[in-house]
């Protein structure tokens, strides 16, 4: 089990929440910094018995320290602000040169809690980060008045996924859909997305664009139904397909080498999305140049674009041209179907919003329990929400609601001693 390495100090990943771990820098790339880390924790090795510094205790690959032994400033963003904005789930980084300084040798000052009240603590966390921002955030934009006619203000309506993955609500509409509405669970998507996009048009709102996944019905009702809607695919739906893709590719022999270069592809997409403000024919031709990047080519790309843009690079373990690692590269890369995608990326608006919507509706209503219609629908309610945040526990809402309450009819009648009420008592046997 992981274990923070500083003595007396006994939080691990099953007992806290809202601490990270950070493992032990390389003893050979920093040795000075790694040297640091070992005096800080203080650990007596028990198997020497040397009084040099061989005495210290030499951490494995495992082990780790928790981030309440760091000052706020050691990490790049932080924590404290991360914390009030109930963003539990956000991955804390430390800088280069931290090391730990605070609450050593003695317990950390946090409070250890059972795994169960964990879980209703994270699902509460998540409720408040989401439903406040996301959910406020959608409605002020529906509620917006439309644009004129002639104005060149787009209305970018990005949310629909948020009601068709899940059949459920946004902050202004709900759409609920049954399976028996439709033939199958797969059409139920995208009978989502036509009713969510009725119910915009019936408020009068503009529609221009819509940036969703890769759905395939999605996709053709778009393309045949509603042309005047600019359809854009979200970047990193896309980037995580041919990640997974490639490192599945990495794996045969003779192709090694791709994986060196699978999160720098990856990345590459990214970039090519966000640098050609839309143009189609611009990130075909720098999507495509990866070919040649990768191959150690750097020029010759296509006609738009012609070159690669980044200063000379040191020696990478590059992809001869022709090989067998180049070849099946090029049948993931360049795959049709992909390519035609890869042209309408969305450059600048994405889905990683409702992502983090879809993250709190899981947790909720988690994909791997069936729950029945009423139940589903109440799970997902905002009032729901509302009630976790201002009641974490059962216990809050108990003591509440009986400070709330009135007093029982009981309380207002005349009350009667009970020495008396026993005496005046008659039975069959004391009469």
């Amino acid at each position: 089990m992981v274990i923070c390495a500083v003595v007396s100090c006994k939080n691990n990943p099953d007992n806290t929440v809202g601490v990270s771990f950070h493992r032990f820098p390389n003893a050979q790339k920093k040795k000075d910094l790694y040297s640091k880390w070992i005096h800080a924790v203080n650990r007596v090795n028990p198997v020497s018995t040397s009084s040099t510094i061989d005495k210290l205790w030499t951490p494995n690959y495992h082990s780790v320290v928790c981030s309440e032994h760091f000052t706020p400033d050691s990490f790049t963003k932080n924590p404290c602000i991360v914390d009030s904005m109930n963003l539990t789930g956000f991955r804390v980084r430390l800088k280069p040169d931290a090391y730990p300084s605070l609450l050593l040798g003695q317990r950390a000052a946090i409070q250890c809690i059972k795994p169960a009240f964990k879980k209703r603590e994270t699902q509460r966390v998540l409720a408040e980060a989401c439903s406040e921002y996301i959910i406020r955030h959608q409605r002020e934009n529906l509620n917006t008045p439309p644009p004129e006619p002639d104005s060149d203000d787009d209305t970018h309506e990005e949310n629909t996924e948020a009601l068709t993955v899940r059949e459920k609500k946004d902050a202004s509409m709900q759409t609920d859909i049954k399976v028996t509405e439709t033939e199958n669970s797969y059409r139920m998507e995208i009978e989502g997305l036509k009713r969510c996009l009725q119910n915009l048009k019936d408020r009068n709102i503009r529609i221009t664009d819509l940036t969703t996944d890769r759905h395939v019905q999605v996709k053709s009702y778009m393309a045949k139904e509603e042309t005047s809607i600019r359809h854009w695919f979200d970047v990193w739906h896309v980037a995580k397909g041919i990640f997974k893709k490639l490192q599945l590719l990495s794996k045969k022999k003779g192709c090694e080498q791709i994986k060196d270069w699978c999160h720098s592809i990856s990345n590459h997409l990214y970039w090519a999305a966000a640098t050609s403000d839309g143009d189609g024919d611009l990130v075909e031709e720098k999507w495509l140049s990866i070919l040649n990047h990768v191959c150690d080519v750097h020029e010759g790309h296509g006609d738009r674009f012609q070159a690669c843009e980044h200063p000379p690079l040191a020696e990478r373990s590059w992809i001869t041209k022709g090989s067998k690692a180049d070849k099946e590269l090029q049948l993931i890369v360049g795959n049709k179907r992909l390519v035609k995608d890869v042209r309408k990326l969305s450059p600048a608006q994405q889905t990683s919003q409702l992502e983090a919507y879809h993250k709190t509706v899981c947790h909720f209503a988690p994909k791997f329990h069936h729950f029945f219609y009423d139940a589903m629908n109440a799970r997902l309610m905002e009032e729901i929400f509302g009630l976790r945040r201002r009641y974490p526990s059962y216990e809050v809402a108990q003591e509440t609601f009986r400070q709330e309450c009135p007093p029982p009819m009981a309380a207002f009648g005349n009350r009667v001693d009970k020495g008396e009420a026993v005496r005046r008592y008659r039975t069959r046997f004391n009469r």
